[in-house]
């Protein structure tokens, strides 16, 4: 049948949806999941830079007190474990020397990644401008066109028609449903034929900043990158589990810089976090309290790119060094 996903989707994510009943399939996807999850917390942690216990225990809850770790496992969408597929492959690509090994390995995750492209399409674009990054990003696409083909072969209508289907069925949801991204923003411009323009626009941006601050913090590049991951293109609550990566950035600036740059880091951390917590305030605030709420959320996102950037730009040749190394102030 017709569905609001490209091909390549429904292949990638079939492994977690596709069980022969709809029990062995929940069961599936909560373990798959939940080890994400958990995961991410571990890399948080290992990652924040963190000095004592206490440090290291505020770490590892935020991803767990957010309210979109919540809406995402209610929901049962695929956004922890395609963030976390994400950073995975990433991380491999700082950490490792390139190799066919880590080279495969990295582009398997990020086709994992892939199978929710409007959450992890502009980390591909991150991988690309890491060390060896190139030939990771081609096996990739590589991947992606021939599981589309194949996954298109099943379905009645031909490639361009489910495309277009596709396309259309994202411009609808992301006109009605979408929040604090720019779909959002041209369909209250009155121009919401716009969106596919503004969200091409927003790639090519962020890869052309990528390009130019690729010798930056590692961190500060994820943080910069998930913030511009969370505006490109329609998105709802759940997805806000983007957040947490800028978080471990401003964390990690907050600990490196005792000066202007880790002070306002630390801020915007609090605040940031403070916004993100459980319950949310999208589904509790009553009008127009709920507007106000997610009118500073997006003030205080784009507050904490502009301050990334800022933070990567003054230090242009800070190295991504080792699992857990903080940049030099």
């Amino acid at each position: 049948g017709q569905h609001p996903h490209p091909p390549a989707s429904m292949a990638i994510l079939w492994p977690v949806y596709g069980g022969p009943s709809i029990a062995r399939a929940t069961a599936v996807y909560l373990l798959v999941t939940l080890a994400s999850l958990a995961w991410i917390v571990v890399v948080a942690v290992r990652e924040g830079g963190a000095a004592t216990r206490l440090q290291r225990a505020l770490v590892a809850l935020v991803p767990l007190a957010t309210y979109p770790a919540g809406a995402t496992i209610g929901n049962g969408q695929t956004t922890v474990y395609a963030l976390a597929a994400a950073l995975g492959a990433l991380l491999l690509l700082r950490d490792r020397p390139p190799g066919w090994g880590r080279d495969l390995a990295s582009a398997g995750l990020l086709l994992v990644a892939m199978g929710k492209p409007s959450l992890c399409a502009p980390f591909v674009l991150l991988a690309l401008v890491l060390p060896g990054g190139a030939r990771p990003v081609a096996l990739l696409v590589a991947a992606y066109v021939a599981l589309t083909l194949f996954a298109a072969s099943f379905q009645p209508l031909g490639l361009r028609e489910q495309f277009g289907y596709f396309f259309a069925q994202a411009a609808r949801v992301g006109a009605r449903h979408g929040r604090s991204d720019l779909h959002t923003l041209v369909t209250w411009l009155g121009v919401p034929s716009a969106m596919a323009a503004a969200s091409a626009a927003a790639l090519a941006l962020l890869a052309w900043w990528l390009w130019r601050h690729r010798h930056a913090d590692f961190w500060l590049l994820v943080g910069v990158t998930a913030l511009a991951a969370r505006f490109w293109t329609y998105h709802r609550w759940y997805d806000d589990l983007l957040i947490v990566l800028p978080l471990v950035a401003l964390f990690r600036l907050a600990k490196s810089d005792p000066g202007e740059r880790g002070i306002v880091a630390g801020v915007l951390f609090a605040l940031t976090l403070a916004f993100l917590l459980a319950p949310g305030g999208l589904y509790l605030l009553p009008p127009p309290w709920v507007s106000a709420y997610t009118d500073a959320q997006a003030v205080l996102w784009l507050a904490c790119a502009g301050w990334l950037a800022m933070a990567a730009r003054r230090d242009p040749g800070a190295s991504a060094g080792p699992p857990g190394a903080i940049a030099p102030a």
